[in-house]
């Protein structure tokens, strides 16, 4: 009973950037698991991105490319996390975030320079839903190898 207590007590704290960071970890393991209802279930039903897509579009895309890619691995690097409080008092969030997606493990940043990495930014808008963070919005572009490290 004391080495639960005690385990519970160094556990990192639950703030939001955490929990941010744990929702990102999600949607990558949903994605090189090739996993769309898990996908899915990260992206709140009123979705809505700059190309009219919406959460069945965006839900339908993802399985065409699981369907295109046998293997997906992805590497990420979170570049910024901006919190703000709605009136409502539900939380959104802004980040961007870097992804490298390959067809084999990437193991380190490195790997991406020495293998044929595809290298994207996200401007991703999440939403708190009862206690949960969702995708409300995300749009996304290729980038360049300085860009991706943030040079």
């Amino acid at each position: 009973m004391l080495l639960m207590l005690v385990a519970g007590c160094t556990e990192e704290p639950q703030t939001p950037e955490n929990r941010i960071r744990q929702f990102i970890e999600q949607a990558i393991l949903a994605a090189e698991n090739r996993d769309v209802g898990a996908l899915a279930d990260l992206i709140a039903q009123q979705y809505i991105d700059d190309k009219n897509l919406n959460k069945d579009t965006l839900t339908k895309m993802a399985r065409g490319y699981f369907f295109r890619h046998r293997n997906i691995h992805l590497l990420s690097r979170i570049d910024s996390i901006s919190l703000t409080r709605q009136a409502d008092a539900t939380g959104r969030a802004s980040l961007i975030v870097y992804i490298a997606m390959a067809g084999q493990p990437l193991h380190s940043m490195q790997a991406i320079t020495t293998m044929r990495a595809r290298l994207y930014r996200f401007d991703l808008i999440l939403v708190e839903q009862n206690n949960d963070w969702l995708l409300l919005s995300a749009n996304w572009k290729p980038v360049k190898i300085n860009e991706f490290f943030g040079h």
